[in-house]
């Protein structure tokens, strides 16, 4: 059964803000970037943070879990594990508020798409969980202060150190309260991968 067919038996309606797919560097990236991300979170977001690029959101509920990861893994079975580098910190000016953010280059640039493939393969699988955009970052600072962007800009650019990590993993992650963290509750491996999961799958 194709991924497409295989969407037909979700309702959107059941599809909830709560649940999210996305891609995580491993954990031993997680320090640098958690440092900065913790001081600047948008003010309305409470929960700790974690380093992520989303993928789909709004997902499913958790009752529809081993479906969906099944549907998953069909989507990307043959999209195979792939680098990525964070060589800067990037700022983003979107005219009333600022982002910094981190911004994933695939180092195969034979393969510079295959997040974009990655995302598209999901959209056409779970077309409710679809971005208005899709730009694959992750976010590390808010502020609506032009100067004090600028300023954390400098900052934090002075001081990073470019990392590297595999892409080998998706990860739907939900959360059970509105200041609790997310958490992986599915792995779903990329192509063939049969490694270790970077992180643990967390019951309900």
């Amino acid at each position: 059964m194709s991924s497409s067919r295989a969407l037909a038996t979700f309702d959107p309606s059941s599809f909830v803000t709560y649940v999210t797919v996305v891609l995580m560097p491993p954990p031993e990236c997680w320090q640098p970037i958690v440092d900065i991300k913790k001081n600047h979170m948008n003010p309305r977001i409470k929960r700790p943070p974690y380093p992520h690029i989303t993928l789909l959101s709004p997902f499913v509920r958790p009752s529809e879990f081993d479906r969906a990861t099944a549907v998953l893994r069909e989507a990307v079975r043959d999209i195979e594990p792939f680098e990525v580098e964070i060589p800067t910190i990037e700022l983003f000016d979107n005219g009333k508020s600022f982002t910094l953010y981190l911004d994933p280059v695939v180092v195969d640039r034979s393969r510079a798409d295959a997040m974009q493939q990655i995302y598209d393969r999901l959209v056409a699988a779970f077309p409710s969980g679809a971005q208005r955009e899709f730009t694959p970052h992750i976010g590390i600072a808010f502020t609506r202060d032009r100067a004090e962007a600028r300023r954390w800009h400098q900052q934090y650019s002075a001081s990073w150190q470019p990392m590297r990590f595999l892409v080998k993993e998706l990860y739907i992650n939900s959360r059970t309260g509105q200041e609790e963290p997310f958490e992986v509750r599915r792995v779903v491996a990329l192509g063939a991968s049969e490694t270790a999961p970077f992180f643990d799958e967390k019951p309900l």
